[in-house]
């Protein structure tokens, strides 16, 4: 989400969803850029050191520079774009449906430390209830089963390889 309501500091968020974890993570910074989503998976690679990983993310500019890609290689992630247009493969799309509800929503923060805490005891509080974390960004794909031709790939049309943790990927801009 991004607003634009003049003279308000920005905070961007790069959020995770850590499906067979039913965890998140939400890494702060002053901009989205491939600097900083390379910086992302840095921080994934480090807490997670001999996990496979999977990055299933939207078509953001900077999720598609070759840095970025460069970087998955070197810390031996998978990046799987979603197909052009599908939000609602994003898990993390409810993520900031939920935090907006309880942490922006109707609030205008003094200081981005201060936007930034809220968001902190935001991702503490809902990584102590895990089945409601699976509930709330569990994605919803009853619609898909009335598309046909799918041919060899399967109905998201991702080439997805069981047993691989996923981890849904994405950005928002909130308002200080």
């Amino acid at each position: 989400m991004s607003s634009s309501s003049p003279g308000l500091a920005k905070v961007s968020f790069y959020g995770v969803y850590l499906d067979n974890l039913a965890q998140v993570r939400i890494f702060p910074y002053d901009c989205a850029n491939q600097f900083n989503t390379m910086d992302v998976l840095k921080q994934l690679r480090e807490e997670f050191p001999a996990r496979p990983m999977k990055v299933i993310w939207d078509g953001a500019f900077y999720h598609r520079a070759k840095m970025v890609h460069i970087a998955a290689e070197v810390f031996d992630i998978i990046l799987e774009p979603l197909p052009l247009y599908s939000p609602d493969f994003m898990p993390v799309e409810h993520l900031w449906q939920w935090l907006r509800e309880e942490v922006t929503y109707r609030t205008c923060y003094d200081s981005k430390a201060d936007l930034k805490a809220q968001v902190a005891r935001f991702q503490h509080r809902i990584n102590a209830t895990p089945l409601a974390i699976a509930d709330r960004l569990w994605v919803k794909l009853t619609w898909i089963q009335k598309k046909k031709n799918y041919g060899s790939q399967n109905r998201l049309g991702l080439s997805l390889s069981p047993g691989l943790p996923r981890i849904y990927y994405y950005r928002d801009l909130l308002d200080q």
